[in-house]
């Protein structure tokens, strides 16, 4: 039973030993980090990256309008072709109608004085 006792014991004090070794580095790369040189790279590294993104998006979104624009324009462009032409068609059929109608009247006053 001391066997399991002094394997516990020791099992227990290499694990302190561990633990404390890991504490120790925690510490030392904490106070590294804490160098204003390697903050400034850190915040810039992360600016730089935020920027990046909003820049991307930016151009997407622009991107984005510029195909939704493009299509409205094209949209207007064929319904004002598209009324141009039925305008035309209707200024060309009251025309015919005008002048139908001008030669009905001509006949029926001629038919009158007949």
């Amino acid at each position: 039973m001391s066997t399991q006792s002094g394997s516990r014991d020791t099992l227990t004090k290499d694990f302190q030993q561990l633990t404390n070794r890991v504490q120790q580095l925690e510490l030392n790369a904490a106070r590294t980090f804490q160098s204003p040189f390697i903050t400034a790279i850190i915040a810039g590294s992360a600016t730089l990256v935020a920027v990046l993104l909003a820049g991307g998006l930016t151009l997407l979104s622009q991107h984005i309008i510029a195909k939704r624009e493009e299509r409205r324009a094209v949209l207007t462009a064929e319904r004002t072709m598209e009324l141009a032409r039925q305008e035309a068609l209707y200024q060309h059929g009251e025309k015919y109608l005008n002048f139908a109608l001008s030669k009905w009247s001509y006949s029926m006053h001629r038919c009158l004085l007949c």
